[in-house]
């Protein structure tokens, strides 16, 4: 199994916040089945600047902890990163952190209640340079919650949506809830 969405990289933005939290954080992912683990650190301006080579640098050092800790877990470079104005030419020039170093799949943050600027042009763009946007936990953002013919119109574009488990759970409330049950 592979998850595509964690905040494992110690220290870097609101997920784990130590070197020993993160090695007992892949204890439980390896426990539960995961083989491969997305390290996905929030990268927006102003709150969390995590470049994309200092994410991939963090990425080798914690998997060097893993193998020292003999934990079987294959662990990625990647981000969660918010909409910006220049994100094609962030991507582009390397500044973006993406799924897997792989240049072209990007997991895209939305603010939780604030409403994007021109999210199907963005989405748009993004597909016209090569990058295939994963919009992260849609099921939680306001704006989709409101009226998921917005997350439709964003599908048919060509992105895609990362549901979280907690939010079919109901760990971030019912709205959450039920638009992922629909997502699904």
């Amino acid at each position: 199994m592979i998850d595509l969405h964690t905040h494992i990289l110690p220290g870097i933005d609101d997920g784990v916040k130590s070197e020993d939290e993160a090695v007992a954080f892949a204890r439980v992912a390896s426990a539960d089945g995961i083989r491969t683990l997305v390290a996905t650190p929030h990268c927006k301006d102003g709150f969390y600047v995590n470049r994309r080579d200092e994410v991939v640098e963090h990425v080798a050092r914690l998997q060097r902890r893993l193998r020292d800790e003999t934990i079987d877990l294959e662990l990625l470079p990647g981000a969660e990163v918010h909409i910006c104005p220049d994100l094609v030419t962030r991507v582009r020039d390397g500044r973006a952190p993406t799924l897997g170093d792989n240049g072209r799949t990007l997991l895209l943050e939305l603010s939780l209640t604030q409403y994007p600027v021109d999210l199907e042009n963005l989405v748009f763009q993004l597909k016209l340079a090569g990058i295939v946007p994963l919009l992260a936990h849609p099921e939680r953002i306001r704006y989709f919650q409101e009226d998921v013919r917005r997350y439709e119109a964003c599908v048919r574009l060509g992105a895609y949506g990362q549901v979280t488990t907690g939010s079919i759970l109901g760990t971030f409330g019912e709205s959450s809830r039920t638009l992922s049950i629909e997502l699904l």
